[in-house]
């Protein structure tokens, strides 16, 4: 099982890449996967002057190649004002249509304050409802209380059991079956 992690941070360290990361590797651990995980650092700059997939660099091919060839695409990153990063949706607006459909796409996100919990419903929810993927019923909005320690930083116990009840629809017993898809 190919799992494939993409923040929309474009920044490093960060709090979200983190969260995507450990939600990412814990879905590869519980199902028995590899995880992969991807941030608009990765992309660069040079994505927000990329008009077509044709004319993009040969990074951000590979990208777009991971997320279409996984089992399971696992997104988030910051809230900023009220949504997700524009570099994050740019990457998304340079895919076909048709490309995501039926692909199932776990929804996070890494905000201030349980009142940026919304962006998961209102922005994330939507932007893959367009594409016909399957999103997971369950979206994980997380703040940076989600987060422990420090070398290495971890989900808390309380976040892992949110990503565990998140991901349990598309282990090999849950309601989608992965051959499916």
């Amino acid at each position: 099982m190919k799992i494939v992690g993409l923040s929309g941070s474009h920044s490093r360290p960060s709090k979200s890449h983190t969260v995507v990361e450990l939600v990412a590797a814990r879905a590869a651990e519980r199902m028995g996967g590899k995880a992969r995980c991807f941030d608009m650092i990765d992309a660069g700059p040079e994505l927000g002057r990329t008009f077509s997939r044709a004319s993009a660099r040969i990074e951000h091919e590979e990208m777009w190649q991971a997320v279409l060839d996984c089992d399971l695409l696992v997104v988030g990153g910051p809230v900023y004002k009220g949504s997700y990063t524009g570099l994050f949706k740019h990457f998304f607006d340079l895919f076909d249509r048709d490309s995501l459909a039926g692909k199932k796409v776990l929804l996070s996100a890494l905000g201030g304050s349980q009142q940026h919990a919304l962006m998961i419903e209102h922005q994330l929810r939507p932007l893959f409802g367009f594409f016909s993927a399957h999103t997971l019923p369950k979206g994980l909005f997380f703040t940076a209380e989600a987060l422990s320690g420090t070398d290495p930083v971890r989900l808390t116990d309380t976040a892992l059991g949110e990503v565990d009840a998140a991901i349990e629809p598309v282990q090999p017993l849950g309601l989608w079956s992965l051959e499916g898809r």
